[in-house]
């Protein structure tokens, strides 16, 4: 960590930082909940099948798009998965009279639980046009009989306002902390009235999932030393600049 500290260093003349949490202090805190999800045997041997595959197919010195098409494919299966154990979770955030806001990674995933949730739903991905987008905004923020909003993070983690829900169920995580963190704040936001916003992430034990959630924070506390010269608790190993090759380095160990 003494490199980042020397970069700091560096950088820190040249910059100022200013957290949302230092300016909009009147926003409510955010809760975080890691819903672990144990695949069941036959789900498993399902999954330990591709991720075989996957790795003897996988060499370290490929490029990312090769990386990233072998590695979607462990995560769209487990983003499938997570959107049916999604269905339970929704609906009794529904019967307690609240909306849900709901990101995934893929515009199938999402589609599945629009279907699920049929007119009580709007969906918003990139499939759709700026109308149609928008539509599902307004129809979300101020119809009552609207409880859940869908969308991929690509096309609705930035540039909208859903604070008419102080919840988010993450059923895939993206690819960066900043994407992360902009998706979550969809919710959150100056004209959020709740007093506290929950985001919840599902996470399939034993899958790539826990891959992809260690990384994603070992890179948020990176980032954070270096823009605050905050000391990390614990000592973090080299991550490269592409999560893509990380996780390629976790699936090859594995051989």
């Amino acid at each position: 960590s003494s490199n980042l500290d020397e970069l700091y260093r560096r950088i820190s003349p040249y910059f100022l930082r200013r957290l949302k949490s230092d300016v909009l202090t009147f926003l409510p805190p955010k809760t975080y909940t890691h819903l672990l999800l144990e695949l069941s045997p036959e789900e498993y041997r399902e999954y330990s099948a591709i991720e075989k595959k996957v790795v003897s197919e996988t060499e370290e010195n490929s490029n990312d798009a090769d990386h990233l098409s072998r590695i979607q494919k462990l995560k769209m299966f487990t983003s499938h998965l997570k959107a049916k154990q999604s269905f339970e979770i929704i609906q009794s955030i529904i019967d307690g009279g609240e909306k849900v806001v709901v990101f995934s990674e893929y515009i199938s995933t999402a589609e599945k639980v629009k279907e699920q949730f049929g007119e009580q739903a709007v969906i918003f991905t990139g499939k759709k046009n700026m109308s149609e987008k928008q539509e599902a905004v307004d129809k979300f923020m101020n119809d009552d009989n609207v409880k859940v909003f869908v969308g991929t993070i690509g096309a609705a983690g930035v540039g909208i306002t859903l604070t008419v829900s102080s919840t988010a169920i993450f059923i895939d995580q993206p690819w960066t902390p900043a994407d992360r963190e902009q998706a979550e704040d969809r919710i959150h936001r100056a004209s959020t009235t709740a007093d506290k916003v929950q985001i919840i992430r599902m996470v399939c034990q034993d899958t790539i999932d826990e891959d992809i959630i260690a990384l994603l924070n070992t890179k948020e506390k990176v980032t954070s030393q270096v823009l605050d010269a905050k000391s990390l608790e614990r000592k973090v190993d080299r991550v490269s600049g592409s999560i893509f090759r990380d996780l390629v380095a976790v699936l090859i160990n594995k051989k």
